[in-house]
């Protein structure tokens, strides 16, 4: 017997099989809950409707729902209600932001309107969510858990407002928490690595920021759809009933390297720092706003990243340091030495 058995899931969110709410599903119909799901739209419907046949769920457990009218996400819980007598937890995996907001500088493509549309849908539609489950979940020690990302914390190309909705996001996770935990209500976040999703493919270079992502982390790779649905079912189970208010990093432990790391002689790919012909030299070091970069000092990769971007003066390039191979699909690359 799972450590879900007996319990009962609103997933809002599926869109492909890529989906990380498709991940989330797997894993809790592993471990014994019931599941109902939501779509978009009549395109999406069929795709929903395989995934709660493959789930154990059916037709009847599954409603539309755009969570942009409030008209709509009342009618799930009343089309709920009269399927279970109540309900253990609600996971919101929906984000979405205009394409124009996720392509190029934050300050030239913001608009007031994107602005609004990327919050509403992938931030407030969590606590409108929370707060039409609530009678349903009402003493039944329940869980609300939804997705995040690193770029609610830290800047991140072409991320944009989605960024800024992201931490808006984590923000309802602990007003949240905090309004719900006296009726027995756990809100969690989680916040995973980067993922080839169909929400992912309007990010512009999004295959670089996997890339970088891999180097970065830890366990040198990126993470799947099943590790972070395997970290959700804990968070909504019994086993997580003294977490709450939290957002659990699932990402190979990216979030807290600041820059790729390898040792001497393995393969390795990095820019160094290449100063401006204004940027000062002494004695073989490149000396730029109180920062000193030695020639041949990796910083990070791949790109011209922000944090990079702050050292005024210097500009990134690539370097051979040790045998390089050309990380897939980043643009740009090119192997020269450096020229200390």
């Amino acid at each position: 017997m799972g450590f879900l058995a007996g319990k009962r899931f609103l997933i809002v969110g599926v869109a492909s099989d890529r989906s990380i709410a498709t991940g989330i599903a797997e894993a809790m119909h592993r471990e014994g809950a019931e599941l109902a799901f939501t779509y978009q739209n009549d395109k999406l419907k069929s795709r929903v409707l395989k995934a709660a046949e493959r789930y154990g769920s059916n037709e009847a457990l599954c409603f539309p729902c755009d969570v942009a009218s409030d008209e709509q996400i009342q009618q799930v819980f009343e089309g709920l209600g009269k399927q279970w007598d109540g309900l253990d937890g609600v996971v919101h995996a929906v984000g979405f932001a205009p394409g124009n907001e996720l392509d190029g500088n934050f300050a030239d493509v913001a608009t007031r309107e994107g602005f609004r549309i990327a919050h509403e849908i992938s931030s407030y539609s969590f606590v409108a969510l929370a707060q039409a489950a609530r009678p349903l979940m009402k003493g039944r020690n329940g869980a609300l858990l939804t997705l995040t990302y690193h770029a609610s914390r830290q800047t991140v190309p072409n991320y944009n407002v989605m960024g800024l909705a992201k931490a808006s996001l984590e923000a309802s996770v602990r007003y949240l928490a905090s309004s719900l935990g006296p009726e027995g209500i756990r809100v969690n976040g989680i916040s995973a690595g980067p993922i080839r999703t169909l929400a992912a493919s309007g990010i512009k270079k999004f295959r670089s920021m996997l890339d970088y992502n891999a180097a970065k982390a830890p366990l040198r790779r990126n993470v799947t759809i099943e590790e972070v649905g395997n970290t959700a079912a804990f968070l909504c189970s019994d086993l997580a009933s003294g977490i709450s208010s939290e957002i659990t990093y699932v990402d190979g432990g990216a979030a807290t390297e600041s820059m790729p790391f390898e040792e001497p002689g393995e393969e390795s790919w990095f820019p160094l720092a290449k100063p401006h012909r204004k940027a000062r030299r002494n004695g073989g070091f490149f000396r730029s706003a109180g920062f000193s970069l030695q020639p041949g000092t990796r910083v990070c990769g791949p790109g011209p990243l922000p944090q990079l971007g702050h050292l005024r003066g210097c500009e990134p390039f690539w370097s051979r340091h040790a045998p390089i191979k050309k990380p897939a699909g980043v643009a740009g690359f090119s192997a020269g030495r450096r020229s200390a």
